[in-house]
């Protein structure tokens, strides 16, 4: 029986057709490509053939490039005016009360951008915990000693947890442990290797999922 959800942030609890992650993923790419001092087409080449290794740009910058200052590509990549990009929802704050277990948030953003965005939506006190970069040292999803902090400070085994997420191979990492896992897809064109992975197009619609778990 699920008795936890665990939310990622980041076009999860917005949709993806929003700006704010074309705007996210423009800035990590420049910045890649001012790092290592290639285009930013060769960044953008680079950083899809490497992904799966590396788990986040930030974290093939550190091993395959030498990035040292964290904190500096952090700010660099997250906006501070995430108002421009996100639209506004009066329906997700309904959506989240209405679920009858406790929320956390497992971003692999820093805890800055991710109470921006959770204040901006008016949902920041919706949640027990935001687990960000830091709190997982900076390894993050999918790692799965990330996965296992986190269900041992929410005291869950993971079969008790859903963890909602827009990314396949994050959520292929928390299925490994037992738990459930649901990809939020708004277009309906991401590709899945775990057939045991839910699919919504958009996060309100776990509501059908929690009742049948």
């Amino acid at each position: 029986m699920i008795s936890y959800i665990l939310f990622d942030l980041d076009n999860t609890l917005y949709p993806e057709s929003s700006l704010l992650g074309a705007e996210l993923s423009r800035r990590i790419n420049k910045y890649a490509a001012d790092f290592i001092g290639v285009s930013e087409e060769e960044a953008l080449r680079l950083r899809e053939s490497e992904k799966k290794q590396y788990g986040t740009t930030m974290r093939w910058l550190v091993q395959r490039y030498g990035l040292s200052d964290l904190h500096h590509y952090i700010e660099s990549v997250h906006p501070a005016n995430v108002g421009d990009f996100i639209p506004k929802d009066g329906e997700l704050r309904v959506f989240l009360d209405s679920l009858p277990v406790p929320k956390s948030i497992l971003t692999n953003s820093p805890a800055s951008h991710a109470r921006r965005v959770l204040r901006y939506l008016e949902i920041e006190d919706c949640f027990e915990h935001v687990f960000d970069l830091d709190y997982s040292s900076f390894r993050g999803k999918p790692h799965r000693e990330t996965y296992e902090s986190v269900l041992s400070a929410i005291d869950r085994r993971a079969p008790e947890v859903m963890f909602v997420d827009d990314v396949p191979s994050y959520l292929t990492g928390f299925r490994a442990l037992g738990g459930m896992a649901v990809l939020v897809d708004e277009e309906g064109t991401k590709e899945l290797d775990d057939p045991e992975i839910r699919v919504v197009r958009h996060v309100g619609e776990i509501v059908e999922l929690l009742r049948s778990a």
